[in-house]
């Protein structure tokens, strides 16, 4: 990952993935880590993300608060799609603060 630094789309779907570093994919606009054993995620580097898939993974409320504050509060590089974030099947899904991503324009789906 770290040396695809122009890297655009990233997918990584139904791994066993428990760590993943996307810091130097600063061009990132898709990224989808969704089904895996991650329990923290930083994307405060990637300030093109407008869409960023993590579902199913064992993310708590407290490092999806962590993620949500990670967030960059940029427009959307597209009006009709937006930001947007998924983190449903989370165990902490249910608790966290989504507002805190909402109030940087994402819309969060859990």
């Amino acid at each position: 990952m770290s040396n695809n630094t122009s890297l655009k789309l990233f997918g990584c779907r139904n791994n066993q993935l428990t760590s993943l570093d996307v810091s130097k994919n600063t061009e990132l606009t898709e990224f989808g880590c969704d089904k895996n054993r991650i329990s923290r995620l930083d994307v405060s580097n990637n300030n093109m993300l407008d869409g960023l898939y993590c579902d199913f993974n064992i993310l708590s409320s407290d490092n999806l608060n962590n993620l949500f504050e990670s967030l960059h509060s940029n427009p959307p590089s597209s009006e009709f799609w937006g930001k947007r974030i998924s983190i449903s099947g989370n165990p902490g899904a249910d608790e966290c603060n989504v507002s805190i991503a909402e109030n940087k324009g994402w819309i969060v789906y859990k």
